[in-house]
């Protein structure tokens, strides 16, 4: 096989611009991780925490002891895996909450908005192309909070951890779609176990999105789930009319040949017929910003 051909974020902003189909993005943690005192802890902040927290309680070792077991990598995943084994799902969620309350303004009593989430809901705000939906894995509610403190808008906004299908509506309105739970109303799914478990009407819900809009993946740790379990079953239907945009946020084409080789494999029949294609250097927290910014930016960068 030849060089694979991926094209930069710029090329990704103007097919968006001149994109006929209504879109969904498809968006992971990177887009609302703290920046500069905003934001949520990312997932290596998580994890740290985790780590840190077992040690003073006296169970690292015992962590270490399980994931060599399981046969686990030391990451996210596994160390909520252990916190439920041990504590039980309460104790995570209020793990969770702790986290999203940390980026409460004590003045205010707002969440603090980051700049990536601020400059998405304006990107779709002025329509710069049609969203229809927002798929993601996040339990924060950031880019709802962001809406509503900025343009007093509430989209419509589902939480799914029980096997439930999306909900259709009746009109055009930007739903909000978190696959994985949210913080204050339910249940939060972080573990291996969660994660692993079929879950057939969100998967067939996700399955339609796939057919009515054009799919863009940003910022999207691709982990097994239900996402990824209805790309892989689509893409094996020989006839399905679906769009996938997949964002990498490394611009070096020989590190994303080799981190995403096995998904490249995976995705090898919407390679071959043309329905995939593969963006480079799309960073979340830039991608969104306005021209008038970026404008600015330049100038006050060369002075």
């Amino acid at each position: 096989m030849g060089k694979r051909i991926i094209p930069n974020s710029n090329a990704l902003k103007i097919r968006l611009s001149q994109e006929s189909k209504p879109v969904t993005f498809v968006i992971g943690s990177a887009i609302s991780r703290k920046h500069n005192d905003a934001g949520i802890p990312d997932v290596g902040e998580i994890t740290l925490f985790i780590s840190e927290h077992l040690k003073k309680q006296g169970l690292y070792d015992d962590y270490k002891e399980f994931i060599a077991e399981q046969n686990l990598k030391d990451d996210y995943k596994s160390g909520f895996e252990f916190i439920s084994s041990v504590f039980g799902q309460g104790y995570i969620n209020e793990t969770i909450k702790r986290f999203v309350l940390s980026n409460v303004d004590p003045v205010t009593n707002l969440h603090k908005i980051p700049k990536a989430v601020s400059d998405f809901t304006t990107y779709i705000k002025d329509e710069k192309c049609k969203v229809a939906n927002i798929v993601t894995t996040n339990f924060d509610t950031l880019i709802e909070e962001s809406f509503e403190q900025k343009y007093f808008l509430k989209p419509q906004s589902y939480s799914l951890v029980s096997d439930s299908h999306i909900p259709c509506t009746q009109n055009d309105e930007l739903k909000i779609v978190h696959i994985h739970g949210v913080w204050n109303k339910n249940d939060t799914m972080h573990t291996h176990s969660q994660l692993s478990v079929k879950r057939d009407k969100i998967e067939g819900s996700l399955h339609e999105l796939f057919l009515d809009t054009l799919v863009v993946i940003l910022a999207y740790g691709a982990w097994d789930d239900s996402f990824t379990r209805s790309l892989s079953n689509i893409i094996n239907l020989p006839n399905a009319d679906y769009n996938i945009a997949w964002c990498f946020y490394s611009d070096k084409l020989d590190r994303i040949e080799e981190d995403f080789e096995e998904w490249f494999e995976k995705l090898a029949p919407a390679i071959s017929r043309g329905r995939i294609n593969f963006y480079k250097g799309v960073d979340c927290t830039t991608f969104f910003e306005s021209e008038t910014h970026m404008d600015s930016q330049k100038k006050s960068n060369s002075v």
